[in-house]
């Protein structure tokens, strides 16, 4: 049986790559992780099951996933990179803190195929939401290969980026069984970079696209950028859940000209074509089902890194003034993120506190990473100051 090993065993891992792969009849599934806890778990229970719906009609099906094998990727380190150079395919779904801990594994991986004279192509399918995503994983590999290596990489081993685009949310009922909820898209995109033979045998779930980079830009600096815009402002109105929030007219009015905003400088600097209305209430239609309730304690969570420069937020907005627009709404979302407050979150936790000891204007400065002496910086960082005041005074902006 052909070998594939996951990085990454969290509820992308396994609610989408883990079934879509097990789907397909074609693999011998790995998951690995460095969460200890998930990986006993695994063991333990043995299988794991993905209940998948139709987000419009609330029509669903659950498949059970039972034939894998776990590997935690410190304790069992050794059997852990030998099922890497064993694997035809591995496929990440990390978040960026464990980028560089998965290019460590994938370097040990080749450096092994290497010594052993493995001559069968394989591939690395990268997983995450983060605009560049081969740009910062190719390099990193190629430049700690020695020259022998480097050629054997360039050769045999693709480094191919993907868009992961199945929601993935909680279970209504979470038992303790591993049970993963998330709709019904049954297509993985992939980038057609392949270095597999001309007759190779793709599973039929992965559909290969010139540019992923493009589709990876549209979805976080669109998609992803709602749906964080969604958790901060319907937290700061109380809400707990996707629906609920978009269900709030002001709500959904500061979503949807955000999201205008992105998708006008995405056509004016990428040529990406905006979404007609019609597009559109769909989508809102899904978020708003009582099939969709995707908690926002999960969509906030990482707050930190979602206030960055390039994340989902500043991304599109230093995109819009970079093609003279103005990302009025996209900043005032990015304001709220300053308000949002989650107990569980040490995030969120640590991002009041700052705000309380040091003030709006340095926490800014800090969480966005802005150097006030550039112009850009320096007006992003005021708008954003300013949304956070008028929001303050009980957010009487008229919409």
């Amino acid at each position: 049986m052909r070998e594939v090993t996951i990085i990454g065993a969290g509820r992308t891992g396994r609610g989408m790559l883990g079934e879509l792969f097990d789907a397909s009849k074609k693999f011998h599934l790995n998951f690995a992780d460095s969460d200890l806890a998930i990986i006993e778990k695994l063991r333990n229970q043995g299988y794991y099951e993905v209940e998948m719906k139709n987000l419009l009609t609330g029509e669903k099906s659950i498949r059970r996933v039972s034939d894998f094998e776990t590997f935690h990727i410190f304790d069992d380190r050794d059997s852990y990179i030998k099922r890497l150079a064993d694997s035809e395919i591995i496929a990440t779904a990390l978040f960026p803190e464990d980028f560089d801990q998965a290019i460590k594994d994938i370097i040990e991986a080749i450096k092994l195929k290497y010594r052993r004279n493995d001559n069968h192509p394989s591939a690395v399918i990268l997983g995450a939401n983060y605009v560049g995503l081969k740009d910062y994983f190719y390099p990193r590999i190629k430049n700690q290969l020695l020259s022998d290596e480097q050629k054997y990489f360039e050769e045999l081993i693709s480094v191919v980026g993907s868009n992961a685009n199945r929601k993935i949310t909680f279970p209504e009922h979470d038992n303790g069984d591993l049970l993963l909820v998330g709709d019904d898209k049954p297509v993985l995109m992939v980038n057609d970079s392949f270095k597999f033979p001309e007759n190779y045998d793709y599973p039929k779930f992965m559909v290969k696209v010139p540019n992923i980079e493009l589709k990876m830009i549209e979805k976080i600096w669109s998609e992803n950028l709602e749906h964080i815009a969604l958790g901060f402002l319907g937290n700061y109105k109380g809400y707990k859940t996707v629906n609920e929030a978009i269900s709030d007219p002001y709500i959904r009015k500061v979503v949807y000209y955000a999201w205008k905003e992105a998708r006008e400088a995405m056509y004016k600097n990428y040529d990406i074509e905006i979404p007609d209305n019609n597009f559109k209430r769909e989508v809102y239609q899904k978020f708003a089902s009582p099939y969709f309730a995707d908690k926002l304690e999960r969509i906030g969570r990482d707050t930190k890194r979602k206030l960055k420069k390039n994340d989902r937020l500043l991304g599109p907005a230093y995109l819009c003034l970079e093609n003279d627009i103005l990302p009025f709404f996209i900043l005032r979302a990015t304001a709220y993120g300053f308000f949002y407050k989650e107990d569980k979150t040490p995030d969120s936790i640590e991002i009041t506190q700052y705000v309380h000891r040091n003030g709006i204007e340095a926490a800014v400065e800090k969480y966005c990473e802005l150097d006030l002496e550039d112009k850009t910086d320096s007006f992003v960082h005021e708008s954003i100051v300013k949304n956070y005041r008028e929001i303050e005074q009980k957010d009487t902006f008229p919409l």
